[in-house]
Parts: structure tokens; sequence; C-alpha cells
């Protein structure tokens, strides 16, 4: 059977306690075959295995997906080696929600409008000028849908686009910077997502002169 032991309000943890979970190496996700309240399970929420005795155990990763038909939780961020009939606990800790879905915890980032396409592209270039101090750091993240497709763009995850850029010595000098993502599948509308992180928040990462070009 599947029990939520133990739900803190303030954002520790939920921690959900199963016997005969499998693991599924192929689709990376946590199989769990008996109905659950699956409302307390939060997509893009932080989660660790405890599986004693088994590969997983210790295993951490995000909620990527939540499929409360089948009892399924898709998992990213590790890779699950296949187990089935474990006795396993899963601790989700909510203190910290991943950018990949809505509702990420990061403080300061800057979201694009919604842009439609008159014809599919499958990939971007993105010229943006930077300021990145040297306590800072910034994540670039796309979303992408397909008018054909039954996931809309607002609910399309996230995906983060690693990017290299130069950090600036000062607070006005800002560098240009461009990024190429390719191969993508075919789309008709695409936002991005700006995510500024700092150890300090006298010190910011900024960012101008956007533009973001769609093509084939």
């Amino acid at each position: 059977s599947v029990n939520d032991v133990d739900y803190d309000i303030c954002g520790q943890s939920i921690v959900v306690g199963a016997s005969n979970v499998n693991f599924v190496a192929s689709t990376n996700s946590i199989t769990i075959p008996s109905t659950s309240d699956y409302t307390q399970i939060h997509k893009g929420a932080w989660i660790k295995i405890t599986d004693s005795g088994g590969a997983n155990d210790g295993l951490t990763g995000y909620i990527s997906n939540v499929d409360s038909v089948n009892n399924i939780l898709y998992i990213t961020g590790s890779t699950l080696v296949n187990a089935t009939g474990r006795s396993a606990t899963i601790n989700q800790y909510l203190t910290f929600i991943s950018e990949t879905v809505n509702g990420g915890t990061a403080e300061s980032k800057q979201i694009t409008v919604p842009v439609s396409l008159a014809t599919t592209s499958t990939g971007f270039r993105v010229m943006v000028s930077l300021n990145v101090p040297q306590s800072a750091e910034l994540d670039m993240y796309y979303r992408t849908s397909i008018q054909t497709s039954s996931v809309k763009l607002k609910d399309a995850t996230w995906t983060n686009s690693p990017i290299t850029y130069r950090k600036s010595p000062n607070d006005t000098e800002f560098v240009d910077c461009s990024f190429d993502i390719n191969g993508l599948p075919a789309f008709d509308s695409f936002q991005f997502k700006f995510v500024f992180r700092s150890t300090t928040s006298a010190y910011s990462s900024k960012i101008k002169a956007l533009r973001i070009i769609a093509h084939a």
C-alpha cells in the first residue's frame, strides 16, 4: 500500500512509503502499483529514494511528470536501475521546486511573452547582452509546443539549455553573447526564461538587447 506518512506544510518534506515498487530504467520512472493521493506530489520537487540494499538507494532527482492514472512518477537528474518488487520510501522535499516546471522556486527570473509562429521551426539562435557578476550565475530555459499537440505551451516542461559566458568585472560592463539550440522537435510556439542566481542579493545578473530567432 501507499501512505502519505508525513506532510509538513512549511515545506520540509512529504514521505511516501510503498511496498512492491518497480524502478524502470527505460523510462526513468517509478511505478507504485496502488492508489495514492497524488495531489500531495509536486512536479519539479526534489526527491531522495531510500531502498535499503537496492541499486537505487540514495539516488536523488526531480519529479518531471506524474501519471496519477497508472501511478507512475517520472524522474530526471538521476539514472534509475531496473528493479522490481522493492520496498522503498520516496522523500519529497518542497523547499525547492525545479525551474523545469511552472512554479519553480527561484526568486529572480525573467520570462518572455509566448511567441506564436506562422510556420514550424526546429531551433533557435539567441543573442543577448549579459552582465553577470563574479558571485552570480545565469541559467537559460526554453519551452516549445505545436498546435497539434495535446500539451499546450503553458503546460509544457521547461528545458535547461546550458550556456557559457564571460563574467563581468563590474556592474556596468555587458558582454554580447549568442547561443544556438538545434535539432528540436518541430514547434510553432515558444517561450524563454532566464533565472538569476547569486550568493549575495547585492550582486545580480542583468540582461538586455535580447533577440531570439527561430529557424528550421
